[in-house]
This record gives C-alpha cells, structure tokens and sequence, in this order.
C-alpha cells in the first residue's frame, strides 16, 4: 500500500485545503480552525459537496522500529523500546515499511511484554524476521471508507492518507 503525505500548514483565518485519494478514490478535505473548540477539524466530502466526514483532527500515537517473526500461525512484533501497552491488552495498530506480508492497515495486537505483540496471521510471509513500523495511529475515516487511512502526525504536521 502506497502512502501519500501532505504538509498541513495551519491558519486561524483560513481554512487549510488539500485533496487527497483514500482507497482509489479522491475526495475534497479541508481543515478548518474552531476558536470556540480551540482546534482543528476535518471536514471530507466527495467531489460533489456531500459530506463523508467531520470530525476533530486527533493526532497520530508513537510509532517504533520493529521486527517482525512468524511461527505456526502467529506472527509477533517486538519492538526495540518498551511499547507502553499493559500486558494481556489489546491494540489496534498498524505494521508498515516491510514491504512484505506483514504490513497490514489495521490489526488488533496483543501485548505479551513489553517489547512484543502478537497477532494471527495464517499464511507464512517466508520473509522474516524483516524490519518494518508498529504505529499506533488514529485513523481518521476508519468505519467511514472501508479500507481507507487518513491519519494525521503531529510531530511532522503531515496528513498522511492511502
């Protein structure tokens, strides 16, 4: 899955305006700035007006450098710093950058240390252990459009969308 990142550059007076293309299909975004709210909004609709989404712009949470491993069915990720999820937890999260079978948009992980998670994944990639990204984003239009991502990293003040 190939990722497209925008520099978002705010403004109080007015709003910030890009277009980007979610699961093949391109929409019409803008980001707006509510004094009352004292934040930034999506605002998504498709390219005849109709609203998708609005929704406040939540930032993206850490991201690790990661390895991934598979063994009979179960496929683990272990991270070279503590990940901060509580063991026994589930997680959502997001593999990237192995450019193998593990990337995967959004999974459900389970703490099992500090520095592992582990999911099922019933095909051997046949590529590990491979070096990719555990990120624990916030996926603006999850539930909206099926297969989509939009997330917003604040630390770079990107929109990254797929």
């Amino acid at each position: 899955m190939d990722t497209t990142f925008v520099q978002f550059v705010p403004s109080t007076v007015g709003a910030f305006q890009f277009s980007p293309t979610i699961a093949g299909v391109t929409y019409n975004a803008s980001v707006p700035y509510s004094a009352f709210g004292q934040r930034y909004y999506l605002n998504l609709t498709d390219l005849n007006g109709a609203s998708i989404a609005y929704c406040a712009i939540a930032e993206t949470g850490p991201s690790f450098q990661a390895a991934f491993n598979w063994s009979v069915g179960v496929a683990s990720v272990t991270t070279q710093e503590p990940h901060n999820v509580p063991i026994g937890e589930l997680v959502r999260g997001r593999l990237s950058q192995s450019e193998s079978a593990f990337d995967v948009l959004s999974i459900l992980l389970l703490a099992t240390n500090p520095f592992t998670l582990t999911f099922a994944l019933s095909e051997d990639p046949e590529v590990e252990p491979i070096q990719g990204v555990l990120s624990f984003d916030i996926n603006l239009v999850e539930g909206v459009i099926p297969g989509g991502l939009l997330v917003y990293h604040a630390d770079t003040q990107q929109f990254e969308f797929a």
